[in-house]
């Protein structure tokens, strides 16, 4: 009996994660503008001292949100990746 022990290709999975996020952009884009709409009507529209802060930390979280996510999930893949076996 032969045994062979080897590591997941990790160009595989980083191929297949770069397609899904090519493919689903509209979903960050739509996510994206709706952190940033629900932050502009926080600084414009407040109610109180905290919906200004709340507006401006919506703004900055839905700039970030795609690279976020995607830094998320390359690190997650990556994790995965040398956990998995052949």
């Amino acid at each position: 009996m032969i045994e062979f022990i080897g590591k997941f290709d990790e160009k595989v999975s980083q191929n297949l994660n770069k397609h899904t996020m090519r493919k689903m952009w509209w979903l960050y884009l739509i996510a994206s503008v709706v952190f940033i709409l629900g932050g502009i009507l926080g600084v414009v529209y407040p109610e109180d001292s905290s919906d200004l802060i709340m507006g401006i930390v919506l703004i900055a979280f839905g700039v970030l949100f795609t690279p976020l996510s995607w830094l998320l999930t390359y690190f997650i893949q990556h994790k995965m990746n040398k956990t998995m076996p052949l």
